[in-house]
């Protein structure tokens, strides 16, 4: 179901950025999809996916269970869980919640320059717990942030809860 939804939703102009099938307590069983475009996505959009996708998943569907179907944007706060919700983040500002607060002082290096060895200091002045910034880079363990003209190199295991940071009344994303 899937797979063959995932190419009708691209040949739409869209990404299937997760698809999650979950019981709900007033509604029953629920098959979401959540739909991505650059500029956002609205409700036309939504009701367009739905119309396209609801024969495939009828003609597809092997199980004797009701479910509903909905499909969705992936809402302005969406946590980022995989690397592709990072990079649709590139070059616009994010919030980074860390489990333990992070040293700072050994991730710093001037953005457009390479990161130099890891710096032996550490003081606690240096540890921060939350921080927002500009996402410039995204591998599959790590990331960079820049703050203020300094890149932050950040191990993806050490953070837990990233997001768009919200600036309402000038966003260039658009909708989402």
């Amino acid at each position: 179901v899937q797979a063959a939804c995932s190419q009708m939703i691209e040949e739409l102009g869209f990404e299937l950025a997760e698809m999650e099938y979950a019981k709900e307590p007033d509604t029953g069983w629920v098959l979401t999809f959540y739909i991505h475009k650059p500029g956002g996505v609205d409700l036309n959009d939504c009701e367009k996916v739905s119309r396209a996708i609801e024969p495939i998943v009828d003609e597809l569907d092997g199980s004797d269970e009701a479910y509903y179907l909905s499909v969705s944007s992936l809402g302005l706060e969406r946590p980022f869980k995989k690397t592709r919700d990072f990079q649709r983040y590139l070059d616009e500002e994010i919030e980074l919640r860390f489990y333990v607060p992070i040293d700072l002082a050994g991730l710093a290096h001037v953005a457009g320059e390479e990161a130099p060895e890891k710096s032996k200091k550490k003081t606690k002045k240096n540890k921060s717990k939350e921080l927002h910034g500009l996402l410039r880079c995204v591998e599959e363990g790590q990331i960079a942030i820049e703050i203020e003209g300094i890149c932050y190199d950040i191990a993806r295991e050490s953070i837990a809860l990233a997001r768009p940071h919200l600036t309402w009344g000038r966003s260039e994303h658009g909708k989402r």
